[in-house]
């Protein structure tokens, strides 16, 4: 495959070949780590406000499943369903995200934000 290379720089073909050793290395499988799935009892046992976001078109796990789940198992969590999206909700709804989780954050008591002076832009409080 490289005769003509080869024949005109052999240290061309050693380093070339070491480098395509080097990739093929690279490219080979590797086992991909699964998280662990929250058992309902951990769920249920969150003690701290806690929101759970989840693209309506998610396709690792059934969305709608989900929420019934958390709605079941662990009713203090809120849930969102989030439409127009999937696994990648936070890039394909950014705005939509955002907006759910600031007003997450501003609807619970001792919450890190606060709207400020009813302009509707929020302030972190430390």
């Amino acid at each position: 495959m490289f005769a003509d290379a080869a024949r005109k720089d052999p240290q061309w073909l050693e380093a070339t070949l070491e480098e395509l050793a080097m990739i093929l290395r690279s490219l080979q499988p590797r086992r991909v780590p699964i998280p662990p799935v929250a058992a309902d009892a951990e769920w249920a046992g969150l003690q701290v406000p806690t929101l759970f976001l989840v693209g309506e078109h998610e396709t690792i796990y059934s969305a709608d499943k989900a929420v019934s789940r958390l709605k079941r198992a662990a009713p203090l969590v809120r849930t969102e369903a989030i439409g127009g999206a999937g696994h990648d909700l936070t890039m394909a709804q950014a705005e939509t995200v955002n907006r759910t989780i600031l007003d997450f954050l501003r609807q619970e008591p001792g919450g890190p934000f606060r709207e400020r002076g009813g302009s509707g832009q929020s302030e972190r409080v430390v």
